[in-house]
């Protein structure tokens, strides 16, 4: 393939107009199709991305000096590459990416069934959920989502929830050369908003909630636009005769319904709905917190707890049924899944629990706090951080879910970046002052604050570890360290035995 030829995969309305250099370039067998400079070389096309930090037309001069001759922008070169630069004009080089993109790889999307799960809460744990029974009932099934990338034996992390249209088609041809026949993705709005998810259509797209979260001057400008860009998904990548499948629980749902061409299914707890779970009962299930609820008649053992999680089952029910499984598969085995990072058990002291869970917002932290108020027979301490670079908002709203719902709060970092984690921790902080509350404690190293908290437990306290799930590492200065809450719980419980 050359890359005259790949360039002409683009659809009309991405025709590109060749601005500078002879075309003899694309006359050259393509070997890579590159967003990063430092990737390019000789028979590279090089794609000029502009994102919210940087700006891929920046780096032209440093792709050029690599060795790469083929250019596609969006805007022209402020400062002409030299005569043998063949450079392409498009008018969004973001939407030209994910179609070259397919045509590099060969078109695997065509080749696999796409499940899509969005919303604002839910879509890791309904994905995981599908992920899990259907590889329990034998599917050749692939995730793609929070937690990174799995099928078959493979397992790696991801960059972002959908990955970028380059890595994403490179995923699904192997997964494709990997046997897969079904994938279940998470969606994200940004992904919408960057056309990340261009021409791909979906046999499923879900919708689990939505309330205000990622509107920051870097993300969504404002709650309308993070909608949207929801509900686009849901009306623009649904195959023809394909399913639209609803919370209806969420207020919501009609806006993302409304003008639809899709089958339309619905699930709910409170609201009368196509799937429904009734008579919900807190439980244990091998001394682990659950749920017992009916479904179409049946007793249900959920091996999770509380009602936002049977909401998250009722999704991945539906979207099973809708591939074609039974009840009579899919029920049973509800009481053996587990998602990891979503209110998993870790080691404890005796009589008390430690959960890890990735509640990274108040919203998040306010249903987890309240779900484990059923199970808690002591008290329930919260330790609690937010991500450098988001709004005071997001930090305010943590800290208030805290502050109402738990006993004892200790404010620390999560992945702070560029931000001093101390001064995060004293935005957090200013919502228990405000409500006159001196019950947390302010440690910035997370570390120290996991051990410090542990130490703290009396027998029958709950330990919420919130923010960080199953992430192995923390974002400081732009580096990713190396850091296992398990691994620091573990060390914690030896070296206190040990004493």
């Amino acid at each position: 393939m050359t890359t005259r030829s790949l360039l002409s995969a683009l659809p009309a309305s991405l025709s590109p107009l060749r601005i500078t250099g002879n075309g003899r370039a694309t006359r050259e067998p393509i070997h890579t199709l590159c967003a990063d400079s430092r990737l390019a070389g000789a028979c590279s096309l090089f794609i000029a991305i502009r994102g919210a930090r940087s700006d891929g037309h920046d780096y032209l001069p440093a792709a050029y000096a690599q060795g790469c001759r083929c250019f596609l922008v969006e805007k022209p070169p402020e400062h002409p590459l030299p005569s043998d630069a063949d450079v392409y004009l498009v008018p969004d080089t973001r939407r030209a990416q994910a179609h070259l993109a397919a045509a590099y790889y060969a078109y695997p999307q065509k080749k696999l069934r796409l499940i899509g799960i969005t919303g604002t809460k839910g879509k890791t744990t309904t994905a995981l959920l599908c992920y899990q029974l259907l590889r329990d009932m034998g599917e050749s099934v692939a995730y793609i989502g929070t937690d990174g990338v799995r099928y078959g034996n493979i397992a790696e992390p991801t960059r972002n929830t959908t990955p970028d249209s380059l890595e994403l088609h490179r995923l699904f041809r192997s997964m494709v050369d990997n046997g897969v026949r079904t994938v279940i993705m998470e969606i994200s709005s940004q992904s919408v908003r960057q056309h990340r998810i261009e021409g791909l259509s979906f046999t499923v797209g879900a919708f689990t909630n939505l309330s205000p979260d990622h509107i920051s001057p870097t993300e969504h400008p404002d709650f309308e636009d993070y909608r949207d860009c929801k509900r686009a998904f849901l009306h623009d990548h649904i195959t023809k005769g394909g399913t639209l499948l609803l919370n209806a629980d969420d207020l919501h749902a009609a806006y993302m319904a409304k003008g639809s061409l899709a089958h339309i299914r619905t699930y709910g707890i409170h609201t009368s709905a196509d799937l429904r779970a009734e008579r919900l009962t807190p439980t244990r299930c091998n001394g682990i917190p659950a749920t017992l609820f009916f479904c179409d008649r049946q007793e249900v053992l959920l091996s999770m707890p509380g009602e936002y999680n049977v909401s998250n089952a009722l999704c991945a029910i539906e979207i099973l049924r809708t591939l074609g499984y039974s009840h009579l598969d899919i029920l049973p085995r509800l009481s053996a899944v587990a998602v990891p990072g979503r209110l998993e058990p870790l080691p404890a002291p005796e009589g008390c629990a430690v959960l890890v869970d990735y509640a990274h917002n108040g919203v998040s932290l306010r249903a987890v706090l309240t779900t484990l108020r059923d199970y808690t027979d002591g008290r329930l301490i919260c330790l609690v951080g937010s991500v450098g670079g988001r709004t005071q908002l997001r930090r305010a709203d943590l800290g208030d879910a805290a502050a109402a719902l738990a006993d004892l709060t200790v404010l620390t970092a999560d992945n702070p970046d560029f931000e001093d984690p101390a001064d995060i921790c004293r935005e957090m902080a200013h919502v228990f002052t405000e409500r006159g509350q001196d019950n947390y404690l302010i440690l910035p190293d997370r570390a120290d604050a996991i051990r410090r908290a542990l130490t703290l437990m009396r027998r029958g306290d709950i330990l919420l570890l919130a923010g960080k799930g199953t992430e192995n590492y923390q974002l400081i200065r732009g580096e990713k360290r190396p850091f296992s809450e398990r691994e620091i719980v573990a060390e914690a419980l030896r070296d206190a035995l040990l004493v």
